[in-house]
C-alpha cells in the first residue's frame, strides 16, 4: 500500500518538474554521468543561466551550479565563494557555441572531441582552470598536427603553455621545415613564435630559403605598418628573430648576392661574417648564429657484415664504443637478424628471445623481449631516449641477445675480409660514430635525435 501511494505521488509531482521532456522514471538504468547530462540537455532543475549577446538576439545556456563547481575551481568561487554570482551570468569573451560545448564536456568526460571542437573548448577550459579537459584537448591536437595546421597548433601550445603539445608541434615543424615555410600560416605567425621556431638547431632545410622567407615576412610587416621596405626597417620588424638566422652557414655566393646587398647588416657585421667564412675556427663575434642546422632524426650505420664465431651458444654478446661530436639522444639500436637463424637446428616459430642494452657509464639498462620472426632486420626502440653528452663520452654500450626457451644460438663467421667502415647520415655528418670492441659483431646501426637547443 505504501509503495502504491509513493508511486502515485511521484507521478503527480513529475508534472511539476518537466511535463514535456522526460517521462516518469527516466533515471532508471542509466549512470550517474548520464543522469546529470540528461538534466543538462533538458534544462531540468537548472539553477544558473549564462547569457551571450549575438548580432540578432541573446542566447542562453543553462546549467547546474553544483556540477560546475565540482569540475572547476573558478566556478566554485563564483557560485559558493564570498562574492556569490547572481543566477544570470553574462559571458563576453567566449562564443555561445564554444561555451555550451565546454559545459557539455564538464558533464561527461567521454564527450567526443575532434580538432575543431578541441580548439573551441580549450580556451574555456583554460579560462575556468579545468586542467583535465585542457589536457584532453591537447592530446586531440597532438594527434591532429599536419603541414597546414602545425603553425596554428603551435600557437595554441605557446599561448596556453601546453608543454607536450608545444614539443610535438615543434618536432613536426622541424621534420617538415621545407613544407612549413611555404604555408600561408607561417607568414601569419607573430615574431615570438617565429623566434621560437628559428632558434631550433633542428629546423632543418636550406638556410637560404629560410632567409628569403624571413625577408618576405619582414616586408609584409612593413607594408602592414605603412613604412618603407628598407633593410633597416625589415631588420627592426624581425627583432630578435634576426639573430637566429644562420647567415655564416650560407654559401659565399648566396651571402654576397642576396644578403650583403639587402641592407640588413652594418659594414662591420658584414665583414665579420666574411672573415668567419674564411676562417670558421676564429673566435670573432658574429651578429647571428653560426651553428649549422641539422635534421632532428639521424642514423649511423656500420657498413660491414657481422662477424662472430661458428658455435652454439645460449646467448650472444657484443660491445661498441660510441663517440659523439655533439649532444644527442640515442633512440634506437638496429641489429642483424641473421644472428637469430642459429636458434635451434630447425627454425621453430615459437622461439622467444630477449635483447638487453646497457651503457654502464650512465647506469642505463633496457630490455626487449618478443617471439622470433625471420625478417631482414630487427631493432630495439628505446621508449625513453638516452641522452649522450658530447663532453662526457666516449660511451661503451653492451648488447646481449639470449634465447629464452632452451634453444641455442649459432653465430656464423663472416667471409667478408674487407675493411670495416662507418657511414653516418649524409644530412648530418660527423654527429655520431661507433667502433666494435670485440670479434662478435651484430649491431648494424644507431638511430638518434639531435638536440634542438631551444
Amino acid at each position: 500500500m505504501l509503495f502504491y501511494s509513493c508511486h502515485r505521488w511521484i507521478e503527480s509531482k513529475a508534472m511539476d518538474v518537466d511535463s514535456d521532456s522526460l517521462p516518469v522514471g527516466w533515471q532508471s538504468n542509466i549512470s550517474l554521468t548520464e543522469s546529470f547530462y540528461t538534466m543538462f540537455e533538458t534544462e531540468l532543475l537548472t539553477d544558473v543561466t549564462f547569457t551571450f549577446k549575438t548580432d540578432e538576439d541573446t542566447v542562453e545556456v543553462k546549467a547546474h551550479r553544483l556540477v560546475l563547481a565540482a569540475r572547476s575551481p573558478v566556478f566554485q568561487v563564483m557560485f559558493y565563494g564570498q562574492l556569490k554570482t547572481e543566477d544570470k551570468v553574462h559571458i563576453e569573451d567566449i562564443s555561445a557555441d564554444s561555451f555550451k560545448l565546454f559545459i557539455s564536456c564538464l558533464y561527461r568526460d567521454d564527450e567526443d572531441l575532434d580538432e575543431d571542437s578541441a580548439k573551441l573548448v580549450i580556451e574555456a577550459a583554460h579560462t575556468y582552470q579545468v586542467d583535465i579537459l585542457v589536457n584532453r584537448c591537447s592530446d586531440v591536437l597532438c594527434n591532429s598536427i599536419r603541414v597546414d595546421n602545425a603553425c596554428q597548433i603551435l600557437q595554441y601550445a605557446v599561448f596556453y603553455n601546453l608543454k607536450k603539445l608545444k614539443r610535438k608541434a615543434l618536432d613536426f615543424i622541424d621534420d617538415n621545415a621545407a613544407k612549413i615555410l611555404e604555408t600561408p600560416e607561417f607568414m601569419e605567425l607573430p615574431n615570438e613564435t617565429l623566434k621560437l621556431i628559428l632558434s631550433g638547431d633542428t629546423f632543418y632545410t636550406d638556410e637560404m630559403k629560410i632567409v628569403e622567407k624571413m625577408f618576405e615576412w619582414a616586408a609584409k610587416k612593413c607594408t602592414e605598418q605603412g613604412i618603407e621596405q628598407s633593410g633597416i626597417h625589415k631588420r627592426r620588424a624581425l627583432g630578435d628573430t634576426f639573430f637566429y638566422l644562420r647567415l655564416p652557414t650560407l654559401p659565399l655566393s648566396d651571402f654576397t648576392k642576396y644578403v650583403a646587398k639587402a641592407g640588413f647588416l652594418t659594414q662591420e657585421e658584414e665583414l665579420s661574417i666574411y672573415r668567419h667564412m674564411g676562417s670558421p675556427s676564429s673566435q670573432e663575434a658574429i651578429c647571428t648564429s653560426i651553428i649549422p642546422r641539422a635534421p632532428r632524426k639521424c642514423h649511423s650505420k656500420y657498413m660491414t657484415k657481422y662477424r662472430g664465431i661458428h658455435s652454439r651458444l645460449t646467448n650472444i654478446k657484443t660491445s661498441i664504443t660510441i663517440s659523439c661530436q655533439k649532444d644527442i639522444f640515442l633512440t634506437m639500436v638496429d641489429y642483424e637478424a641473421d644472428i637469430i637463424k642459429g636458434f635451434g637446428i630447425v627454425r621453430p616459430n615459437d622461439i622467444v628471445f630477449s635483447a638487453k642494452v646497457s651503457i654502464p657509464k650512465l647506469n642505463a639498462k633496457l630490455s626487449y623481449r618478443k617471439m622470433c620472426q625471420y625478417i631482414s632486420s630487427k631493432y630495439i626502440i628505446l621508449e625513453n631516449p638516452i641522452f649522450l653528452r658530447k663532453n662526457d663520452g666516449p660511451y661503451e654500450m653492451i648488447m646481449e641477445v639470449e634465447c629464452m626457451n632452451d634453444h641455442k644460438a649459432e653465430c656464423f663467421q663472416s667471409f667478408d675480409n674487407g675493411q670495416d667502415s662507418i657511414s653516418v647520415d649524409t644530412n648530418a655528418p660527423d654527429t655520431c660514430s661507433f667502433t666494435y670492441n670485440d670479434n662478435i659483431r651484430f649491431i648494424k646501426g644507431l638511430t638518434f635525435l639531435n638536440c634542438s637547443n631551444r
